[in-house]
């Protein structure tokens, strides 16, 4: 039997308020369950750095030419003007290098199996050539020798380098082992004006007029 005292009375109590649990949100297929702004977050620092290398080391970005084949990577291009102040530090060593070829093709030999090429530097400020020793063949790449009213074949050459060539007479040269067709040579010719003939004409007619007043003055005093 229960004691008068120790009666409860429910539900006059204070009513509990219960909220709901908030729910995880539903996967988002991104890696680790993170969703897209915490991708970003960690994504960002990294895109940023990478920015960075290639923006303070731009030669680790175009190490290879566009044109330059893969293959050619290893070896080091060099300009033609820095062949005549390289002294012996590319002597007897492959190098590679662009240019113009330029003048006439000279055969080496009676033969006629190899041949010399001229190779001009593309830089228009500088006035540098470098003689190629190359074959025939190689040398049948060559559409157009640069000269006048004439755009030479662009060249990319790949040989080796002799400072003083000991079956040349000394010469400095490359003796070129791939030669590569860049940009094929232009010929182009000027249309005929007879307007560049007028100030020609005129000069004349000044002179002539001058001549006949100089006649016309002597046989006056006679």
């Amino acid at each position: 039997m229960m004691q008068p005292g120790n009666t409860k009375t429910l539900g006059t109590g204070p009513k509990q308020s219960f909220r709901p649990v908030p729910k995880k949100p539903a996967g988002t297929g991104l890696p680790f369950g993170r969703t897209a702004p915490q991708c970003l977050k960690k994504i960002t620092p990294l895109f940023l750095a990478a920015l960075l290398l290639v923006g303070l080391f731009p030669p680790l970005a175009s190490a290879v030419s566009p044109n330059q084949p893969s293959s050619l990577g290893l070896i080091p291009e060099i300009h033609i003007s820095d062949l005549s102040t390289a002294g012996a530090s590319y002597n007897n060593k492959k190098i590679q290098l662009v240019g113009e070829a330029v003048g006439d093709l000279i055969y080496a030999d009676l033969a006629r199996e190899n041949c010399w090429v001229l190779l001009s530097s593309l830089d228009p400020q500088s006035n540098d050539s470098i003689s190629i020793f190359m074959s025939r063949d190689e040398a049948a790449k060559i559409d157009t020798f640069g000269r006048y009213q004439s755009q030479g074949t662009t060249l990319r050459i790949v040989g080796v380098f002799h400072l003083v060539c000991p079956d040349h007479d000394g010469l400095s040269d490359i003796h070129a082992e791939e030669v590569i067709v860049l940009v094929p040579g232009i010929t182009t010719t000027e249309p005929f004006s007879w307007q560049t003939f007028i100030p020609g004409g005129i000069t004349v007619l000044v002179g002539l007029a001058f001549l006949s007043a100089y006649y016309w003055a002597r046989e006056r005093r006679r």
